[in-house]
């Protein structure tokens, strides 16, 4: 049961999944840049990332590791299955669908607005929504909808390209900064600064990107990570925001729960788009109503796919499951309710039992090389360059604050 993991960024909780699934007794290899955390996993075969040739690289790792599953760790690397699927062999392509599902619906799991487009003919609630393609566009949405409003920049992860907007000038500044996000000026600066070729591997192929806008709905947010096969959810579960790492920010600790309008939608998704392999749905609980929307998809696991519960809300051991017909029983049984601190996200915050002490702590304690690797700053943020501009940046911050600390000390006196 060889598994391949393939990824283009440095998220340790895809690390932490590696090690999981080694333990369902997956045979594991991972495609990955330099300094990817899954590195430091004793008996994981690692194959070299090429951000300039990244099918030629994923096509060598399928001939030489002969996996009978890929996982993609990150939009991008779901971008790269999509077109080898487009490009590859014949075994490439049965292999790809084998463990992403049915071609057809590519292009809406990496699409904000063809998700939703889809989630609204199933009759799915979702916040109202569109592309947006030019400044008129948006001129014209703000001018029709309701502040505040939320602007998304398709492929983009973990918050970084996701703006809470409550004004006409701010939805402006943030569609041009979104809009930058994608310039060849700042990739550049990513593979100088930061080593990160990625960005501007993006920029010369010609990659597009969207831009869209959703009405904002206040309300608790909430997720849910499954695994299908064949259009069939076979595991989920399902988590609600307890502390976040801010507004548009990964969630550090989570509460376990068990939502059945959350778990219809996934199935009507699942059997819609006929969905095999891991992937992740983000939900706003709107405060008034306690309506489920559904807000976007991952393509990919979650921090949510690590924690293992009891048969059916396993996903790792679902996979394994899957793959070898034999039950995968789950090491430990969390109930609901259950209090759960991501590893290393919540540390990020302080340690958790500090506030927390009766929350799970998903910490892979058997492997010490690995929580040391995890607990560390992303690799592109420990080159040089990238410390001197974190430097900078601080001290900036400190100047910026100077008037403000000066008037208040003559206050004071």
């Amino acid at each position: 049961m060889n598994v391949l993991l393939v990824t283009t960024c440095w998220w340790p909780a895809f690390a932490r999944l590696a090690q999981l699934l080694m333990e369902t007794g997956c045979g594991v290899a991972v495609l990955c840049p330099p300094g990817h955390p899954a590195r430091m996993l004793p008996g994981v075969t690692v194959f070299e990332q090429r951000p300039f040739s990244p099918l030629r690289a994923l096509s060598r790792a399928i001939l030489r590791f002969d996996p009978v599953f890929i996982i993609p760790g990150d939009e991008r690397a779901s971008h790269h299955m999509h077109r080898l699927h487009g490009h590859g062999s014949t075994r490439e392509r049965e292999l790809i669908e084998h463990s992403i599902g049915a071609p057809e619906s590519y292009s809406d799991t990496v699409s904000r607005i063809g998700l939703l487009a889809r989630a609204r003919r199933l009759l799915i609630s979702i916040p109202a929504g569109q592309a947006i393609t030019g400044e008129g566009e948006l001129a014209a949405w703000i001018a029709a909808m309701p502040a505040p409003s939320v602007l998304k920049l398709d492929g983009s992860w973990g918050g970084m390209g996701v703006i809470i907007v409550a004004t006409r000038q701010a939805a402006f500044t943030a569609y041009r900064r979104l809009r930058r996000q994608t310039s060849a000026g700042r990739a550049v600066f990513r593979m100088i600064v930061n080593r990160d070729a990625y960005w501007l591997a993006d920029c010369l192929r010609g990659r597009p990107t969207e831009v869209s806008v959703q009405s904002f709905i206040q309300g608790l947010p909430s997720d849910l990570s499954m695994f299908c096969w064949k259009g069939e959810v076979l595991a989920a579960v399902m988590g609600e925001a307890v502390i976040s790492l801010g507004a548009t920010r990964p969630t550090s600790i989570i509460r376990l729960i068990n939502r059945p309008d959350m778990m219809d939608t996934a199935r009507r998704l699942a059997g819609e788009m006929r969905l095999t392999g891991f992937y992740g749905l983000d939900f706003i609980i709107e405060a008034v109503t306690d309506r489920a929307y559904l807000l976007e998809m991952n393509p990919r696991p979650t921090s949510l796919t690590n924690i293992r519960m009891q048969p059916g809300r396993d996903l790792p051991g679902a996979l394994a499951t899957a793959l070898s017909g034999t039950p995968c029983p789950p090491p430990t049984r969390l109930p609901e309710g259950t209090l759960v601190a991501y590893f290393p996200l919540a540390w990020q915050d302080g340690h958790p039992d500090a506030t927390h002490p009766q929350a799970h702590l998903d910490v892979p304690w058997n492997e010490p090389a690995l929580m040391a690797e995890m607990l560390q700053q992303r690799w592109p943020e420990r080159q040089l360059l990238a410390r001197l501009e974190q430097a900078c940046r601080r001290a900036a911050r400190s100047i910026a604050r100077l008037p403000a600390r000066f008037n208040r000390a003559l206050r004071r006196s």
